[in-house]
Order: C-alpha cells, then structure tokens, then sequence
C-alpha cells in the first residue's frame, strides 16, 4: 500500500513539474469545441482507463483541425471542424469524428461559459460510438496565469477539471506550465490514475 502511494505520489510530481495548461482540445476525455490556432501543431498523450491514447493534431486552417493518433491498439485519423466561436451570448459548436479501419467515431460538442463566475465552462459531446451515452464535463480556472512565489517559484496556471465519460466519473487538476507545455493528472471513479500531457510545436 505504501509504494502504491509512494509511486502515485511521485506520477503526480513529476507530471506536474514537467508541465504546464489544460489541454484546451479536451477536458479529460471529453472533447470541446476549442480548435487549435491555423499553423500550430500539439502532440498529446493520455493515459485514461487503462489504456493509452496519443494523437497529433494540427491548426490546418482557422477553423479546421486534423490528426493522426492511436487509442488503445487502433490508429485513426481524425478531425473537428469549428460551426460557432463561443462569445459572450452563443455558444461554441464543433463537428468532429476519428476514422480508423476498425471503427469510426462522430460527434457534435457544446462549449459554454457558465453563468457569470469567470473561468467556468461546461461542455456536451454527443455522437456514435463512444459518445453515444453523451460526454460532459466542467472546468474551473483557478488561476488563469502562472504566479511567481516569494520564495522565487513559478506555479503553474492551474484549473480543476470534472467529467463524465461515457463510462464513469473523473476529476482531476490542470496545469500550464508554459504557452506550449500543458498537463493533467485525474482520479477515475475513485479508484485509478489518469493522466495527460500536450506539448505545442
């Protein structure tokens, strides 16, 4: 039981010393319908539920992203093209989907800011395959820009994060530790580790 702790303890550490920001294209495993910029490329890696997903996604233009990425032993290609920019009054609305030789996945998602409390955001994700039970998830920033200590320390822009799956219930906390690194580490049903990391080039 010890080493158990000592070795979740140390993951946690270590992820959220070598990174920095929630990863803006989803909230745990939930997508969003935040694209990423024209031009700009993310490699992400998570590892949720038992199994490990990497994908690398690129800004092809203003509002279409592409990627190529593996979930669990099976390769896709993917896509999510931005319909409305989340503002002030609307809503954000996306269109995505992952197609692989051995399924394909499709999805609509809803992105909103909550009420009047800054920061706070909810998203919806329905679709075939594994958003055919819907996805949902809420992320809180706690502090939208990395503060210095006084001991000379910089701390990461952090956010709590909550979802629903499809499968189960996770909650976890967000980190960027620079424009191009970010990280999560969640608890999944309250019983195991999930975590992810997004580098930018």
């Amino acid at each position: 039981m010890a080493k158990r702790f000592v070795t979740t303890t140390a993951i946690i550490i270590l992820v959220l010393l070598t990174a920095n920001t929630v990863l803006a294209a989803r909230i745990l495993a939930v997508p969003t319908a935040d694209l990423k910029a024209e031009g700009v490329g993310v490699f992400e890696y998570a590892y949720t539920r038992g199994s490990s997903r990497f994908a690398v996604n690129w800004g092809l233009l203003p509002r279409l992203n592409l990627s190529l990425g593996g979930d669990g032993g099976r390769f896709f290609a993917g896509f999510k093209v931005g319909i409305l920019a989340e503002g002030a009054d609307p809503f954000g609305l996306a269109l995505g989907g992952e197609v692989g030789a051995e399924r394909s996945e499709f999805y609509g998602v809803l992105s909103k800011q909550l009420g009047e409390t800054p920061g706070l955001r909810g998203h919806f994700a329905l679709g075939t395959g594994k958003y055919k039970r819907g996805l949902a998830g809420v992320s809180f920033t706690l502090n939208p820009v990395r503060l210095k200590t006084e001991r000379g320390l910089t701390l990461p822009a952090a956010s709590v994060l909550a979802a629903y799956d499809g499968s189960g219930f996770t909650a976890g906390v967000g980190a960027v530790f620079s424009p191009d690194v970010k990280a999560y580490v969640a608890l999944e049903d309250f019983r195991s580790l999930g975590l992810g990391v997004a580098l930018a080039f």
